[in-house]
């Protein structure tokens, strides 16, 4: 589904000529194979809501980025946020020149009398739900918290089963989703919400007690993270979901010597190197060249789709402006509220915009044989599964399935059971 909001949490639409373009699906089932495969073609997750944004079009430039133990500099913040924290909780702090991160991460890991980080299955608690409701007021200024908000935010998952958790809890046996928790003088001071994943460790949320902000508990944990994810768990990649360059809450994560996700082929490169001066160049996710043809072929094979009796005409949308350069408003009009449409609810919800960077081209799944694609389909109508003919089917439902292949490619795709 595409989604078209004027509110923005980050931004708070400081341009009104832009809005918060994203795309998404619920899920009900996915191996954490699965998931990790998404993540890697810019994915993320809030509950069992799968998303990713349009870069072209949302108000704020989201990027995806990873770091690993390998591309971290250990700044002096960093040094001074451990020790810190390790004389609080009554761990001898480094006094030494030589300052060993994973040593002294270790000494909090491992914990004391006084402190303990526990790994516990998400699942909803009443002190967990307290801490909560006093972070979002206190931090957030949010008083709208419900349980089932919480549940629905911090302890749903995709995931088929809970991550296994060993019978220390320290360590995971098997992957999924996890809270970590800390306790400090057997009180609750913070939740880390984790994916553990093939490939790495992915951060889905933290939340601490407003009362503990001196423990800087936002940069100690994902220093912790980045440790235990490859110490503790043997895992690569620590995930830290979106990068924001003009949001003051999300720039500090370029500190951690982060990788940005190219959304031309899906590689991973440096972000200094890759990104240089963000507020100088609009062309860090991709070049021009690629979004050229990209335009170029969905032009083209808009036509020839529609030679097929499938029109995609009122979803290509205009990216270059007659002098060639990019114009990167909002894709609908700003002054008129989503509301107000008149087709909100299923003609334009599933319709995504053509020139999208990172979703396949209309070229891609003209030429990709969608009929011998194995594809189940769940009828809510019939209450049973059966098999899509592509051929056979409706213009809208054969809509709907090039929108998925453009979005999630032939290999994820066909291990889908699509609702509709």
């Amino acid at each position: 589904m595409y989604f078209e909001d004027k509110t923005c949490g980050y931004c708070h639409n400081a341009n009104p000529s832009t809005s918060s373009n994203s795309i998404g699906f619920q899920s009900e089932n996915f191996t954490p194979s699965q998931y990790d495969r998404l993540i890697n073609l810019g994915f993320r997750r809030s509950g069992t809501f799968i998303y990713k944004t349009n870069v072209l079009r949302n108000c704020c430039k989201m990027y995806t980025i990873r770091t690993r133990m390998d591309l971290l500099t250990v700044h002096k913040e960093f040094k001074q946020c451990v020790n810190r924290f390790n004389k609080k909780i009554g761990n001898e702090p480094n006094k030494d020149k030589e300052f060993n991160l994973s040593k002294e991460i270790n000494k909090i890991i491992t914990g004391n009398d006084r402190f303990q980080i526990i790994n516990e299955s998400a699942e909803f608690t009443e002190e967990k739900y307290q801490l909560y409701v006093k972070y979002q007021k206190l931090i957030h200024d949010d008083d709208k918290t419900s349980k089932k908000s919480f549940k629905r935010f911090l302890c749903d998952s995709p995931f088929m089963k809970s991550a296994r958790i060993s019978s220390d809890h320290s360590t995971i046996d098997e992957f999924g989703a996890i809270h970590q928790c800390y306790y400090l003088d057997s009180k609750l001071i913070a939740i880390a919400v984790l994916d553990v994943l093939p490939s790495g460790l992915s951060s889905v949320y933290l939340i601490y007690d407003p009362d503990h902000r001196d423990m800087e508990l936002g940069k100690l944990s994902a220093l912790l993270e980045l440790v235990y994810c490859n110490e503790v768990l043997g895992l690569k990649h620590y995930y830290m979901g979106f990068i924001i360059e003009n949001c003051q809450k999300m720039v500090y994560k370029k500190k951690f010597g982060c990788e940005v996700l190219n959304l031309r082929d899906y590689s991973w490169a440096g972000y200094q190197e890759r990104c240089g001066q963000f507020e100088d160049n609009d062309q860090l996710l991709f070049d021009l060249g690629y979004l050229k043809d990209l335009v170029t072929d969905n032009e083209e094979y808009c036509k020839k789709w529609a030679l097929k009796g499938v029109h995609f005409g009122d979803q290509l949308d205009k990216v270059f402006d007659a002098e060639g350069k990019l114009q990167l408003q909002t894709s609908k009009d700003p002054d008129k509220d989503s509301d107000d449409e008149e087709d909100d609810d299923n003609s334009t919800m599933y319709d995504l915009p053509l020139n999208i960077p990172g979703l396949r081209s209309l070229k891609d799944s003209f030429l990709a044989d969608l009929d011998s694609l194995e594809l189940l389909n769940f009828s809510t109508l019939m209450g049973r599964l059966r098999y899509f003919h592509f051929n056979g089917e409706k213009e809208s439902t054969k809509k709907t399935l090039i929108n998925l292949y453009r979005l999630l490619g032939p290999e994820l795709l066909s291990e889908a059971v699509v609702i509709i």
